[in-house]
């Protein structure tokens, strides 16, 4: 048996999701803004972390802000929004894993920024301390990262601020 073919096979599986595309552009992504369609020049997009989920924007919940697993999720379960420029609030919970233990936020987190036209915005998780039962407000401090300027520029109060608790 030649070693060699399932090796390639196995090599390029894992090159294909190593390398599938994290930009969305705001024609693809789900609209999160009122009004006519827009081009891509005027809007901008939130795409969500592997471990912070947007749950509202501007006090609306977002389609796609509940993620059922499924087999064409299960490698990236993360969603993009294409929002209008301008301020906005987001609030944002934590799902992940810290070693083989499933971590989650007790409070979903308030952060506000400005959206610029043009730009991708992600997040930064920013743990302090993981907790077997959960994340307080107090251990994660999550950040909204522009990442076409390269800078933080919206962050969760340190504190507790007020987030939502979950049932």
């Amino acid at each position: 048996m030649n070693i060699m073919k399932p090796a390639l096979i196995y090599a390029l599986a894992l090159l294909s999701f190593g390398c599938a595309s994290t930009t969305v552009p705001p024609s693809k992504a789900i609209r999160a803004y009122s009004g006519p369609e827009r081009p891509d020049a005027e809007l901008a997009t939130v795409m969500e972390s592997d471990d912070v989920w947007v749950t509202k924007l501007d006090t609306q919940s977002l389609p796609g802000s509940e993620k059922p697993l499924t087999s064409q999720n299960i490698f990236d379960m993360r969603v993009t929004y294409a929002i209008s420029p301008g301020k906005h609030s987001l609030m944002v919970e934590y799902q992940g894993v810290a070693g083989t233990t499933p971590v989650f936020s007790y409070n979903d987190r308030a952060i506000e920024f400005y959206a610029e036209a043009g730009h991708r915005y992600s997040f930064k998780s920013n743990i302090a301390f993981f907790h077997p039962f959960g994340l307080q407000d107090e251990h994660w401090c999550p950040a909204v990262y522009d990442e076409t300027s390269k800078k933080v520029v919206g962050q969760a109060s340190p504190a507790s601020d007020g987030g939502s608790q979950k049932d």
